[in-house]
């Protein structure tokens, strides 16, 4: 933040100490007392991790009933947008085709970049290979070059895919949060099929296939270690 601050004074972009406003694109709706506890929360941190930078402390203004908080972002109306990405099975080898990929989802960070022209060169067993950022997330899914790959290969991939999207500063997450189901051996739902509406069926089409001692029971002949594969 320090260097930050002193690059930008040299700049002739900012003057040392003056107070900073950031409004965000916050929601469609109106605000409530809890969106106004979050940009308060957010506000705080950002302030903390500014201390003694030289910059003056940050106002977020949250923006709310914005009909177009997204679109309005990537024209450069609001310096932040507050939303996220949800509603889908988990499988993380597709993650950043919602950032990589303008011909599969609307990309909501795209005002300072086009992921179709930019690229990226990865090191890939021994090899330097350079494609577009759309390429490469679309490269671990499908009939991508990569999707038949072993787990470990399509994590690697990800993984310089996650490091490389987030130095170019395009996009600072901020938060996260994630829902989860897992199957266990312990109950049973009524399909293992999953539905993206409605999971495996829900707790109200669960059943537990053993109390707490026959749990026990079951853990302790499996020597401890439970195959789910």
């Amino acid at each position: 933040m320090k260097k930050a601050c002193e690059e930008l004074v040299a700049a002739n972009l900012y003057k040392a100490g003056e107070p900073i406003t950031i409004r965000v694109a916050w929601k469609k709706g109106a605000l409530d007392s809890s969106d106004n506890q979050q940009v308060a929360l957010l506000q705080k941190y950002l302030n903390n991790a500014i201390a003694d930078s030289g910059f003056g402390a940050v106002t977020l203004e949250a923006v709310g009933n914005i009909n177009d908080r997204y679109g309005d972002v990537t024209k450069g109306e609001y310096c932040i947008g507050y939303g996220g990405w949800g509603g889908a099975a988990f499988y993380p080898f597709r993650n950043f085709q919602v950032y990589m990929d303008p011909d599969t989802y609307s990309i909501n960070e795209a005002a300072c970049w086009d992921p179709k022209s930019y690229t990226f060169t990865f090191n890939i067993n021994g090899e330097d290979i350079t494609k577009t950022a759309q390429a490469w997330s679309g490269s671990l899914t499908g009939t991508g070059e990569y999707a038949n790959e072993s787990i470990d290969f399509k994590l690697k991939v990800t993984a310089l895919l996650e490091e490389a999207f987030i130095k170019l500063y395009y996009r600072i997450p901020l938060a996260n949060s994630t829902s989860c189901s897992l199957l266990s051996f312990k109950t049973s739902y009524y399909t293992e099929d999953y539905n993206i509406m409605y999971g495996f069926g829900g707790l109200r089409l669960m059943k537990y296939n053993y109390d707490d001692a026959g749990w026990a029971k079951f853990v302790a002949d499996n020597n401890g270690q439970l195959n789910y594969q």
